[in-house]
């Protein structure tokens, strides 16, 4: 069992020891100081009794009264400061001390005289240097002045001034021999003690300002290590937005391009076969108009993958499993593929459904396979996958951001000769090519680009120069039913015009006039305007019913909408016909059969424009309880 009794020191020294440590004292300082205080008031209190009790065995007490007096009186001083460090009154000890000694020295010096005190200057000056290290700067130099004073005194009565009798011999024991040993050994162990302690503080300060350094070193690194994460994210959100403002930039250009040559290409297309069917069947010029045609639609397909990129394109969307596509253009791509190059499948079957228009989807499967055969001059697989995928988190790239949610992935994998990095920037680029002047135009993955992007999916690629290419097509997932097939109308089987008004909306002056003409032939009555307020106008001034508009989306003072608006509040019973191959219309573009109406798109042949303004006369009278313009 242990005691919890603390146990009693042995021994004189021990205890002497234990009592001068264990003196109370309001701080650490003066804990440390006061064993010395008390040493030195008690043994100096002793010297000064016995100094004087030798004395008076010599005789000399009677003769030197006043110095005694002034010697038992420093005594009881001493004394006293003694008892008060001890109880605890360090400061008010110390004070009493330091001013006693320094006014009985200066008194016993005033009292004998300057020379019986000359050799004692070591004594002397003791108090001068407790004052200084216990009680301050300012005791000392009050000190200094009594000294000064008790000096001055002393030389004056040693020159027999203020009752002086002439110097005085010095005392034989003046504050004891002892006595100022015992000072001046207290005084350097205070000095000792001072040093050791500034030492002490200053090497607990330096380890205490080198721990702050180095926490403030460890939270700058952390810091640099945040800051330079943020810069690479801020960096990468940079590159990903000036890559975007590029691509968006070129696609305005782009989409104002194709919007021009589709009105170019329609009037070509139109009058091409106006003038054709105008000429007898062996007439030299079928060939060159049969060239001139031709022309037209390999411009047009160009167009549509200009528009298709700058995501000005009109599209139908439809609900569709992945897997159906792949299978269905399986025979199709196999006739684009060399004999060296195999094609392999691996559909994940999935019940996964997405919403895009399925040509688009087709010409994305197209123009990856393709991309990826001339990748293969010596052949190798091509791998088409699909699979499902979940996103706990958004997934992007310098071109593409997808939010968290269900995806279905087209994979696209080949063993070509991979990309390099000047490629892998610029792969969705417009008119960016490897494959020489003479091969490609440069559009097949931006196409790809546009379609997806438009899709509200991304791309994402793996690639190493000289181990091939991993495209990954995310396309996000539709929950919405398969949607069923409407078979197409033959365009032979019906009807000519039987004399239906038609009003043509067209600012574009050549497109206008071929459409009033094809029309015309084929049996319409039509009636044009160029804009909003002459549609509305003519609507108002022409009299029996208007059984069609016919109105481009794209009009110098409103849109095709405002015009189908504007016209059924006169005309309810009238149909419209949606014209153009371009809109900044954000509601249409996202599908023409999501929003209900009847488009044509540009540009357009003959054939087509009288096939299309016959469906729809021959749809039902639309109810006007539902907006007809694009939302």
């Amino acid at each position: 069992m242990v005691s919890d009794d603390v146990a009693t020191p042995s021994g004189f020294f021990a205890r002497a020891r234990t009592w001068l440590v264990g003196v109370p004292a309001p701080d650490p300082v003066a804990r440390r100081h006061a064993p010395s205080v008390l040493v030195l008031c008690g043994v100096g209190a002793l010297a000064l009794v016995a100094g004087e009790l030798v004395r008076w065995y010599e005789g000399a007490l009677r003769h030197d009264l006043a110095v005694a007096s002034m010697r038992f009186t420093g005594a009881i001083v001493l004394a006293a400061a003694f008892f008060l460090v001890r109880g605890g009154r360090f400061k008010a000890g110390v004070a009493l001390f330091v001013a006693g000694a320094v006014l009985l020295s200066a008194v016993g010096v005033a009292l004998t005289g300057f020379a019986a005190n000359a050799r004692n200057l070591t004594e002397l000056t003791m108090p001068l240097a407790l004052a200084a290290l216990l009680v301050g700067r300012r005791a000392l130099w009050t000190s200094m002045a009594a000294y000064a004073a008790g000096f001055a005194i002393g030389g004056l009565r040693d020159a027999g001034h203020l009752g002086g009798h002439g110097p005085h011999a010095p005392p034989t024991l003046p504050f004891g021999a002892v006595g100022t040993a015992i000072i001046g050994f207290t005084v350097v162990a205070i000095v000792l003690d001072r040093v050791g302690l500034s030492l002490r503080e200053g090497f607990d300060l330096a380890l205490a300002r080198q721990r702050e350094l180095e926490k403030a070193s460890a939270e700058l690194a952390a810091a640099n290590v945040s800051l330079k994460a943020e810069m690479a994210r801020r960096q990468a959100a940079e590159a990903q937005l000036i890559a975007a403002q590029k691509m968006e930039a070129v696609s305005r250009l782009s989409g104002g391009v194709a919007h021009d040559f589709n009105n170019l290409l329609t009037v070509i297309m139109g009058c091409a076969q106006i003038t054709q069917e105008m000429l007898p069947v062996n007439h030299a010029a079928h060939e060159s108009l049969d060239g001139i045609r031709e022309a037209a639609e390999r411009a047009a397909d160009l167009t549509r993958q200009l528009l298709a990129f700058a995501r000005r394109q009109l599209v139908e969307p439809k609900v569709l499993r992945l897997d159906d596509r792949v299978r269905s253009t399986q025979k199709m791509l196999v006739r684009l593929l060399r004999e060296n190059i195999q094609l392999r499948t691996e559909l994940s079957s999935a019940a996964w459904k997405v919403l895009i228009d399925p040509g688009q989807l087709d010409q994305i499967i197209v123009n990856f396979a393709v991309n990826a055969r001339d990748a293969m001059p010596l052949g190798g697989p091509l791998t088409l996958r699909t699979r499902e995928v979940s996103l706990d988190a958004p997934k992007s790239s310098p071109l593409f951001s997808i939010p968290a949610g269900d995806y279905v992935v087209l994979e696209v994998a080949d063993q070509g000769t991979g990309m390099d990095l000047e490629t892998r920037r610029r792969v969705f680029e417009p008119f960016f090519t490897t494959k020489g002047d003479t091969k490609g135009t440069g559009l097949g993955l931006a196409t790809c680009y546009g379609i997806v992007l438009q899709a509200g999916g991304g791309i994402f690629f793996d690639t190493e120069v000289g181990q091939g290419t991993t495209f990954q097509v995310y396309l996000p997932r539709s929950k919405v039913g398969i949607d069923a097939a409407v078979p197409a109308l033959d365009a032979a089987s019906l009807p000519a015009g039987r004399g239906e008004l038609v009003l043509v909306v067209e600012d574009d002056a050549s497109v206008r006039q071929v459409t009033m003409r094809v029309l015309t032939q084929a049996g319409y009555r039509v009636i044009e305007a160029t804009n909003l307020v002459q549609a509305v106008k003519l609507t108002r001034s022409t009299s029996g019913p208007i059984d069609l508009l016919l109105t481009d989306l794209v009009l110098p003072d409103g849109t095709g909408g405002d015009v189908a608006e504007r016209v059924a509040e006169l005309r309810p019973e009238i149909r419209v016909l949606y014209v153009s191959g371009y809109t900044d219309d954000p509601g249409l573009r996202r599908g023409i059969s999501e929003n209900e109406i009847e488009f044509l798109s540009k540009p357009f042949s003959p054939t087509r424009l009288v096939t299309r303004v016959r469906e729809v006369l021959e749809r039902p009278i639309p109810i006007r309880g539902r907006s007809i313009r694009p939302n």
